[in-house]
């Protein structure tokens, strides 16, 4: 009875081993692989693409003047078969701003009014600009 007992544990433990014999795949590299966006080894697929953007940036400094002017013209391609709705530009520097959440207290001459936007223009057009109603928040 004790022999039999044992040979029926080995072979169900047989069996949940072979149930696992394929590797859990997360739904996003799962979809990518459809999508053929991804091959199976993690390598570009067939249908794979890649965004780019091309920066032009001119600033003028004048020290000991704490503003920094400038321009800045980007050329972004959508590579991609999806619809850009709604661009995001990220103002690091606005960790200046006061009122920002920072670790530790800012002294005053750490302070100035952030970064201001003047213009946005899209293919051309100008694009109404209003500022995030949220400031900057470093990572903890």
């Amino acid at each position: 009875m004790k022999h039999l007992f044992f040979t029926v544990i080995l072979i169900a433990g047989t069996q949940s081993v072979k149930a696992q014999s394929t590797l859990f795949m997360p739904r996003n590299i799962e979809r990518a692989y459809k999508k053929g966006t991804r091959s199976l080894d993690g390598k570009p697929g067939k249908n794979y693409w890649q965004n780019r953007g091309v920066y032009n940036i001119t600033v003028t400094v004048n020290p000991p003047d704490k503003n920094i002017k400038g321009s800045e013209t980007i050329i972004y391609t959508n590579n991609s078969n999806d619809t850009i709705k709604t661009p995001v530009i990220k103002l690091i520097q606005n960790i200046h701003k006061p009122g920002t959440i920072r670790f530790v207290a800012a002294d005053t001459d750490y302070l100035n009014s952030g970064v201001h936007i003047d213009k946005v223009t899209a293919d051309g057009k100008e694009i109404v600009w209003s500022e995030p109603a949220y400031t900057y928040q470093p990572i903890r």
